[in-house]
């Protein structure tokens, strides 16, 4: 699943202060795998793509999306 240093996911689960639980990359990795899943969605459509990212960052956006400071 990647190393620290690329995963911003994981960095920021080990960041988050509501998840004492998840200590370090093995402990964010141990909860990604327990409690997340993944759904791939093929689109060939690019505009119906693009569509789909924003639907799918905007639901995410609130907890751990991309902040000004990254981009």
């Amino acid at each position: 699943m990647g190393n620290t240093i690329s995963s911003n996911l994981k960095r920021y689960l080990i960041n988050d202060q509501n998840r004492a639980e998840i200590e370090d990359a093995n402990s964010a990795k141990e909860f990604l795998i327990n409690n997340c899943n993944v759904r791939w969605i093929l689109e060939s459509h690019e505009r119906k793509r693009g569509a789909l990212e924003c639907f799918c960052i905007a639901k995410l956006f609130p907890i751990y999306g991309i902040t000004n400071e990254e981009h």
